[in-house]
C-alpha cells in the first residue's frame, strides 16, 4: 500500500465519521426548534401579559420551522460532500 492509498483511506473514514456525526445530530434539531419556540413564545406571553394560546402555538410552529429548515439545510450539506 503507498502513502497515497493510505491517505486516501484514512480521508474516506474519516469523511464517513464526520457524515455520521452530522446525521446524529438531525433529531435534536427537530426537537430543540419547537422547544426553543415554546420558551421564547412563553416568555413573550408573559411580557405582555397576554392569556391567548395562539403566541405559544406560533412560537412552536416557528420553531418547528426552523428546525425543519437547519435540517434541510444539514442534508444538503451531507449530500454535498
Amino acid at each position: 500500500m503507498t502513502l497515497r492509498e493510505d491517505e486516501e483511506r484514512r480521508r474516506k473514514a474519516r469523511r464517513e465519521w464526520v457524515v455520521a456525526g452530522r446525521a446524529v445530530v438531525i433529531p435534536f434539531l427537530l426537537l430543540a426548534g419547537p422547544l426553543v419556540g415554546y420558551l421564547l413564545a412563553r416568555g413573550v406571553q408573559w411580557m405582555i401579559d397576554s392569556p391567548s394560546g395562539l403566541i405559544v402555538a406560533a412560537g412552536v410552529m416557528l420553531g418547528l420551522l426552523a428546525g425543519i429548515v437547519e435540517t434541510v439545510n444539514l442534508i444538503r450539506k451531507m449530500s454535498g460532500e
